[in-house]
């Protein structure tokens, strides 16, 4: 009870941004893979 309030939200936050952060980082994956397909066909 005697910690400060903003380290119990900051932990809850980051927990909460835990599945959030996965999906970002699939996305940006696959917004990575579609450019790098994009500019090969692009070049040929």
């Amino acid at each position: 009870m005697s910690d400060p309030p903003g380290e119990q939200a900051g932990i809850a936050t980051t927990a909460l941004e835990e599945a959030p952060m996965n999906r970002i980082i699939y996305i940006v994956g696959l917004v990575v893979i579609v450019l790098a397909i994009l500019s090969f066909v692009g070049f040929r």
